[in-house]
């Protein structure tokens, strides 16, 4: 077995490489000895990828599809981590156990039903598909994750800002900073 004089599975190292290839002339990405340092220092696949594609576009989608799926997902999982957190109600566990489970679950799995579904309501390629499926995706693991800073705040802080005449969504946004 040969063994590589970095080690690979260092996520700073591939970095290093990734942006070192990346500064490559396109020719010489392929010379043989690997050089820690190129010779020479090249910007044509950074302009290569710039003119030659539609990078920004693809930029301005991902920004738009990340922004408003991770915004949405957040208030969701905002409201339903408080409900777990502060409230005892019938089949509280079992919602938690469902969250729990499907991250379990490799994402992979649910492809085939997934695409099935997105084909019935005709949102395959588009941005509201991919922005669901992030939105579900997301919700299970925001849930779990505010769940536990939610429990970890006081309940005297709540109660002080109810006592202070504040509902419940009020107390939220109070209580919310300090989680």
């Amino acid at each position: 077995m040969v063994r590589h004089p970095l080690n690979v599975h260092d996520h700073t190292v591939a970095l290093y490489w990734i942006v070192i290839t990346s500064l490559k002339a396109p020719g010489a990405i392929y010379e043989l000895p690997l050089k820690y340092w190129p010779s020479e220092i090249s910007f044509d696949n950074y302009i290569g990828l710039i003119t030659k594609s539609d990078f920004g576009r693809y930029m301005v989608n991902s920004l738009i599809v990340a922004t408003v799926a991770s915004t949405i997902a957040t208030l969701i999982s905002l409201l339903s981590a408080y409900v777990l957190a502060l409230f005892q109600f019938a089949g509280r566990s079992a919602v938690m156990a469902a969250f729990l489970l499907t991250q379990m679950i490799p994402g992979f799995i649910a492809l085939g039903p997934l695409y099935m579904m997105m084909s019935n309501f005709d949102l395959v390629d588009s941005k509201t598909g991919l922005i669901l499926v992030y939105i579900a995706i997301c919700i299970p693991f925001c849930t779990i994750m505010l769940r536990g800073f939610f429990e970890n705040v006081p309940d005297a802080l709540e109660e002080a800002a109810m006592i202070d005449g504040c509902s419940r969504l009020s107390a939220l946004l109070r209580v919310l900073p300090l989680s």
